[in-house]
């Protein structure tokens, strides 16, 4: 099948399913299968790990995907591993992926991924000379460069992996605190994905206000924020800011990074 998503990523949420299962079965099998969906929302792959572990109790579902959540049941020398699903769980908001699970005490559990398939056809122009879609639409992202100023330290892992594998170049992608320590004069990327609660009492804007005088520069700003904040949304079109509401959708994203960048030119 061919499936819609950043190899890149998928490969690491598969990854961190595959590394679980191998670390919470002490015996059994480890299974990767996928099946086809259809649904209101288009057709999809489930992509599936089954393993055959103490299974994971119905209270602790929902709460395994948090950040440093691990159980009690790994192996004797593992103490210190986590399930490590928070950064799953991110990576599939980014991308647009539903993630899961299900679980039955004593049997084992079943860790899954769903992908948008992809448009069939698209293997034979795979190697083909002319650009793809795809390839017409990163142009202006490939050697760009951006920083990411984000408190959540998985968020920033996962948004610098996904620009990365558009072909922008991420110096940068941590706090508040970390971004003003690395900002030199001249040195300023082209766009700052800016959150705008950076913790602590970091607050966005403000921060992106003392960047520009260290830089010397105004580089353009893509404000993410969760707040639903008609305000906060009307300040950045007045400063000509993009704005973008979390969860933020890789399209999403994509497409206004490219549109931000190609003004600069």
């Amino acid at each position: 099948a061919v499936v819609r998503t950043d190899e890149n990523l998928l490969r690491r949420i598969l990854q961190n399913f595959v590394s679980n299962a191998i670390r919470y079965s002490r015996r059994g099998r480890i299974v990767i299968g996928c099946r086809r969906e259809s649904g209101p929302d288009g057709e999809h792959v489930r992509i599936e790990v089954h393993d055959q572990g103490p299974g994971i109790p119905e209270a602790l579902q929902r709460e395994i995907f948090e950040e440093f959540r691990r159980l009690d049941e790994g192996h004797d020398n593992d103490r210190g591993a986590g399930l490590g699903l928070a950064i799953v769980e991110r990576l599939g908001r980014l991308l647009g992926h539903g993630i899961g699970l299900r679980s039955q005490l004593g049997r084992g559990s079943v860790f899954w991924v769903r992908v948008p398939l992809g448009d069939p056809h698209a293997l034979q122009r795979i190697g083909a000379p002319a650009a793809s879609p795809a390839q017409v639409d990163d142009a202006p992202l490939h050697g760009s460069s951006a920083w990411v100023i984000e408190d959540d330290a998985q968020t920033c892992t996962a948004t610098q992996a996904l620009l990365q594998r558009w072909g922008c170049q991420v110096p940068l992608a941590g706090g508040a605190v970390q971004a003003l320590a690395h900002a030199q004069h001249g040195q300023a990327p082209q766009l700052v994905l800016l959150d705008v609660h950076l913790g602590g009492s970091h607050y966005g804007p403000q921060v992106y206000a003392e960047l520009c005088r260290r830089w010397g520069s105004e580089p353009a700003v893509i404000l993410v924020t969760g707040e639903r904040d008609a305000t906060l949304r009307r300040q950045a079109a007045e400063r000509g800011w993009g704005f973008l509401a979390k969860p933020v959708r890789a399209p999403a994203l994509r497409a206004l990074m490219s549109q931000t960048l190609l003004r600069l030119k």
